[in-house]
């Protein structure tokens, strides 16, 4: 399932893409809290380490089968950014 997700803690937002939104929720949870991965320090992850570990997830657009999914994505990505939806 190719999606549009955000992570949001606190005031602080995160806007990604995924094929697999369940896989890729795992992997951000571990590499949050995995101090050898390169991403540990990446701003959100610290922002929820910051927050006990609480964020919220939600998947904000779903890609339909055959959407080209970086050029959509990008598009997605930067609309919600600009809040333009």
């Amino acid at each position: 399932m190719s999606c549009i997700y955000k992570i949001t803690v606190g005031e602080k937002e995160y806007i990604g893409s995924t094929d697999d939104y369940e896989k890729r929720m795992k992997k951000h949870k571990s590499d949050c809290f995995n101090p050898n991965v390169p991403q540990y320090n990446y701003k959100i992850y610290h922002a929820i380490r910051e927050n006990d570990g609480v964020y919220k997830t939600e998947i904000i657009y779903m890609l339909q089968e055959g959407e080209d999914t970086l050029s959509s994505s990008r598009n997605i990505k930067t609309c919600f950014l600009l809040n333009c939806v």
